[in-house]
């Protein structure tokens, strides 16, 4: 019963890209013992007494039982009877072991022993056949698999070996030294009078390839007639080649610490890891590199004594200064935030660090200058947007000051920078005929028509910022005898802004088929939860769209909810021509905020011209200086008679 519930389980993983070679016979084998045991489902008992027989080290055991709990879960989905075995069961404390690394010496000795190997009648190149073994593992970094797994067909025109199917089914190109290649020649041409038909590169007596049960034992045979390591309890495996050559490349590279960086890229593509950190672990292996390792890493500990950190002042400034000391609402703590979010997001990257490991001495000049140069031409930012950026870092520096005194020839040079100059461009507004269009878009019949239509129209006449509108309660909204409605704005400044008729006609509208929802919100989305400032916007591309069939204007125009407030501003000023009046329907705090409408209105320039008198000149004739000018003048004026 378990044995075909495991060729089941193993054929189902196989078709997902999984090889399980070991796992295949580790779950064939359990199936055995639990079948003698008589038992037809998976009991934790047998699990605990078949890795007590078969599995000598704790190793060995998890191996096992990993893929046995594996099992066990596809089984209990299917048949709650199975148990599945606790992880702990066969859970140790595992210590990768050091490699051995070979020195030059013992690698030629170990050549030099496969070398006089016994020879065998079924196989002639014995010992020829285990120094190129030995040897090109030894020259190239291969794993045991990949140089016993080679073929004859791996070997390319340019001498490079195509490893192919390895671990993690990786394929992978070798380029070989040119000994290798010269010992590879020889290696061939005696293979071909030898071992006669055959496509391994290594072939066993059966032509087949080599077993490694078969390689290891060889392996351990010749480091005994060799003498190597013969003090040590474990003997060398002949794995620690591999890890000799890494180790013996990365001293190659000189302890100098960017070279090391850019030979371990390539180091990991040539061994085949699947990840660089598997490289890494060979630099406990070379002592030249732990000592600069240990050497860098005490000139950090002294630069981190050193160095303030800066994580504690912006977790103060956001949390306690700007909402607690300064009173700044929420919404412009998040913009902050935003603000620093992108330049700590950059600082990172480009000091190759966590954002939650940079200091306020990271944080200098050029660092800040090269952000505004990111965010302008990286992230499509305009110079008002790189400003408001530089302000946000300045307000920020200005904090830090009173607390960091080590650090103000720095702040100072932050301070220096200068905002950027930028073109002030007309602001671009609706006409009322196209503001008639678009809020006689949205269908009536429907719920949503009348969500838009009164949404977008109290947008427009009161000249509301999508902040502001999203964020109306309905108890703000008095429809009584004078409609009116209250607005928390910019600065949580309020203001109460009288309703147009047709305006208090559309809310009404609207309260009447809005229902009963648990937010205090006037508008919602079809979920009934807060309008969102995208969810406007949403609301007002797809109204403008439209409304272009009817008006011509509106077509591949992209309208913002923005253009309302400015569509409300000029027909205003248009209207009462008092620049004060539009400040303060709007909300401005600084009445030359308002003033970017005058330069649009051409009306009041006109009324501007209109309004000067010109000045009374005398008038006169122009008279020829000369008897030569006053010829020619007349000459052409009896052509012109002519």
């Amino acid at each position: 019963m378990l044995r075909d519930d495991a060729d089941r389980y193993i054929s189902l993983r196989r078709t997902l890209g999984y090889k399980l070679v070991k796992a295949e016979r580790h779950l064939r084998a359990f199936a055995h013992f639990a079948a003698g045991r008589g038992e037809a489902h998976i009991r934790s008992t047998s699990v605990l007494a078949w890795l007590a027989t078969v599995a000598r080290t704790s190793g060995a055991r998890e191996r096992r039982l990993t893929d046995l709990i594996l099992f066990a879960r596809f089984l209990h989905a299917e048949d709650p009877r199975h148990d599945i075995p606790r992880a702990d069961f066969a859970r140790s404390r595992q210590t990768r072991p050091i490699p051995y690394i070979y020195t030059a010496d013992e690698i030629a000795r170990i050549l030099d022993a496969a070398g006089r190997l016994r020879q065998q009648k079924p196989n002639p190149l014995r010992h020829q056949l285990y120094v190129m073994l030995f040897g090109l593992i030894a020259a190239t970094g291969l794993r045991v698999s990949e140089a016993i797994a080679l073929k004859l067909d791996d070997i390319g025109p340019d001498s490079v070996l195509h490893v192919r199917e390895t671990k993690f089914r990786k394929s992978r190109l070798v380029p070989l030294h040119p000994t290798v290649i010269e010992a590879l020649g020889r290696y061939l041409e005696a293979s071909r009078q030898h071992a006669g038909a055959s496509d391994w590169l290594f072939p066993s007596v059966r032509h087949r390839a080599l077993c490694p049960t078969t390689v290891n034992y060889t392996f351990r045979c010749v480091l005994r007639r060799a003498g190597i390591a013969p003090e040590r309890s474990q003997q060398p495996r002949i794995h620690d080649l591999r890890h000799t050559f890494a180790t013996r490349v990365l001293e190659q590279c000189g302890v100098e610490r960017g070279a090391v960086a850019r030979h371990f890229v390539a180091l990991s593509t040539y061994l085949g890891h699947v990840d660089i950190r598997n490289t890494y672990w060979y630099l406990q292996a070379t002592p030249e590199m732990m000592a600069d390792i240990a050497s860098a890493a005490e000139m950090l500990g002294w630069r981190e004594r050193r160095m303030t950190k800066l994580a504690p002042l912006i977790t103060g400034f956001l949390r306690d200064y700007m909402p607690r000391q300064r009173g700044y609402s929420p919404e412009s703590c998040e913009t902050y935030a935003f603000s620093f979010k992108l330049l700590f997001d950059f600082a990172a990257k480009r000091l190759g660090t966590r954002p939650s490991r940079l200091t306020i001495e990271d944080l200098d000049a050029p660092l800040i200058v090269a952000f505004l140069a990111h965010i302008e031409q990286e992230r499509g930012n305009g110079a008002a947007t790189r400003n408001l950026r530089l302000a946000a870092i300045k307000t920020f520096m200005r904090y830090v000051e009173h607390r960091v005194p080590s650090a103000l020839e720095q702040i100072g040079r932050v301070h220096a920078i200068p905002v950027k100059r930028h073109d002030q461009k007309l602001i671009r507004h609706l006409t009322m005929e196209e503001v008639r269009a678009i809020l006689n878009a949205p269908d009536l019949a429907t719920r949503s028509g009348v969500r838009d239509r009164a949404m977008m129209h109290l947008c427009f006449a009161g000249g509301l910022r999508v902040s502001e509108l999203v964020g109306v309660l309905t108890e703000n909204l008095s429809l009584q005898h004078g409609a009116s409605v209250t607005i928390r704005g910019k600065g949580r400044k309020e203001r109460c802004l009288p309703l147009w008729k047709d305006t208090a006609r559309d809310l009404r509208a609207w309260l009447s088929v809005r229902g009963a929802v648990r937010v205090p919100e006037l508008f919602v989305n079809a979920q009934d939860e807060p309008m969102t400032r995208a969810g406007f916007e949403y609301v007002l591309d797809k109204h403008v769209r439209a409304a272009a069939e009817a008006c011509p204007s509106l077509r591949s125009r992209s309208i913002s909810p923005h253009q309302l407030r400015h569509s409300c501003a000029v027909i205003m000023l248009q209207a009462t021509h008092d620049i004060r009046k539009v400040a303060l329907w709007l909300g401005h705090a600084d009445i030359r905020t308002t003033e970017v409408y005058l330069r649009m209105d051409p009306s009041e320039k006109l009324e501007a011209v209109e309004a000067v008198v010109p000045p009374e000149l005398r008038r006169g004739r122009f008279r020829a200086p000369d008897a030569l000018i006053a010829s020619l003048l007349e000459n052409a004026s009896a052509s012109d008679t002519t």
